[in-house]
């Protein structure tokens, strides 16, 4: 549908060119409106895939083993692999995993505790 300016007709019919756009606003505002909620519902479904398939049962995850390098400390360890744990938690796991002198050498390896 071609809009005549000049006389202000639509396709041969006499109508008011205001009410033409008006009612091309609607139907553009009812578009975004379907492509919102498009978007909206993929973005719900991208967050509850990928939440489940981040689950994964305690008993499944096994125990990481680490060598130790020259300069790392128990506590820097324990920043690294914690993985969200708390920090004071984790680092009492790994000092269980030591032997009872708590000393580190570099090419040791140890077994990090599951997260």
């Amino acid at each position: 549908m071609f809009v005549n300016m000049k006389d202000a007709t639509v396709n041969g019919n006499k109508k008011n060119v205001s009410a033409r756009n008006a009612e091309v606003m609607k139907r553009l505002y009812q578009w975004l409106c379907y492509g919102l909620f498009v978007v909206a519902v993929a973005f719900i479904m991208v967050g509850v895939y990928s939440k489940v398939g981040m689950q994964h049962p305690q008993s499944n995850v096994a125990n990481r083993e680490y060598v130790v390098k020259p300069g790392d400390t128990l506590y820097s360890i324990a920043l690294r692999f914690r993985d969200g744990q708390d920090l004071n938690q984790y680092l009492f796991q790994l000092e269980q995993e030591v032997p009872s002198d708590a000393r580190i050498y570099p090419g040791e390896v140890i077994t990090l505790p599951s997260p």
